[in-house]
């Protein structure tokens, strides 16, 4: 649910935004974290459209030692996501069942 306590509908990926997605990931050679941050998507269907559309993805490596050390020192989770390379959501996540506070 969003802020307002309203809930927020998928928007579908276009052929459009799925050809961009592509091109991004392989000739401009970005991330799956760094494209969803560019069109405001989750990684996660970053990679499920490359994935659908034959192109194999690596599993995502981050240094969670480096995000906890950040976010102690009151750096942003969103901030924090596109240095270690990701989601925000993963971020908070890991915090919370690690006893820190996302």
């Amino acid at each position: 649910m969003s802020r307002d306590g309203a809930r927020r509908r998928y928007r579908r990926v276009s052929v459009e935004e799925a050809d961009r997605i592509e091109h991004l990931y392989t000739q401009d050679k970005m991330s799956s974290v760094q494209i969803g941050l560019l069109l405001d998507r989750d990684p996660a269907i970053v990679r499920r459209v490359l994935n659908a559309r034959g192109i194999a993805t690596p599993k995502l490596k981050w240094d969670a030692a480096l995000a906890m050390r950040l976010l102690d020192t009151g750096m942003p989770a969103s901030e924090i996501s596109r240095i270690v390379g990701k989601g925000t959501k993963s971020i908070r996540q890991y915090a919370v069942r690690h006893g820190r506070r996302g």
